[in-house]
């Protein structure tokens, strides 16, 4: 279990998903014990693509229709282990 976790929410934003996941990743002082989920709302674009190459270092949840991000937020949060 993590102690924090990171949701991050996208919806055709493959140019600054990438961005968000390595700013994340690269909290050097939160590394050992930090969760990543993306939230993909049902991007029409690249942006999974982008990220496949960290795939191994976040979790990936997504959804097939677009629910906004209030209900992005939440899927997010509902899959995470974090106390935080």
């Amino acid at each position: 279990m993590a102690d924090i976790t990171i949701v991050i929410t996208n919806f055709n934003k493959g140019n600054l998903l990438e961005r968000a996941v390595r700013s994340a990743t690269g909290q050097v002082l939160l590394r050992k014990s930090i969760e990543i989920i993306v939230v993909d709302d049902a991007s029409t674009d690249d942006s999974l693509e982008k990220i496949n190459d960290l795939s191994d270092e976040i979790k990936i949840i997504k959804h097939k229709k677009n629910l906004g991000v209030a209900q992005a937020s939440n899927s997010g949060l509902e899959a995470s282990t974090g106390k935080y």
